[in-house]
């Protein structure tokens, strides 16, 4: 006697050979997308911090960063300078001291100037008089 498969059971195993086939693709996908947005993550972090080292550098009247140091067509840095703020006691009213300045740089899209990257740091402000 022949052993054969019956229409039931194989429309059974394609169901399943189907869900799990979609079940893999959902995944791959998942994990692609997740690639992709750790990869633009890591490419704003990285622009961030070259903008961040040059205007560490610079005193405060220069907070743009010139074209050779931020060469990344469609973004743009925007910075400002502030008093620090919450600074505990002890750092406050030193004599001959330079101020502390709390330095907001962030990294703007130009198509649509939406701020993809921010950070706050405070520096040592060395220019002004005491």
């Amino acid at each position: 006697m022949k052993k054969v498969f019956t229409l039931v059971e194989v429309v059974v195993a394609l169901a399943i050979l189907g869900l799990s086939l979609s079940g893999l693709l959902s995944l791959a996908m998942n994990a692609q997308l997740k690639v992709a947005r750790s990869v633009e993550k890591w490419d704003n972090t990285h622009k961030l911090i070259q903008a961040a080292e040059y205007l560490m550098l610079m005193d405060d009247e220069s907070l743009s960063v010139p074209e050779e140091f931020f060469p990344y067509e469609g973004y743009t840095v925007q910075a400002s300078v502030d008093d620090a703020e919450d600074l505990p006691e002890d750092f406050t009213g030193i004599e001959e001291a330079a101020p502390l300045k709390c330095i907001t740089i962030e990294i703007v899209r130009t198509t649509d100037n939406k701020v993809v990257d921010r950070i706050k740091m405070d520096r040592i402000n060395f220019d002004s008089e005491n």
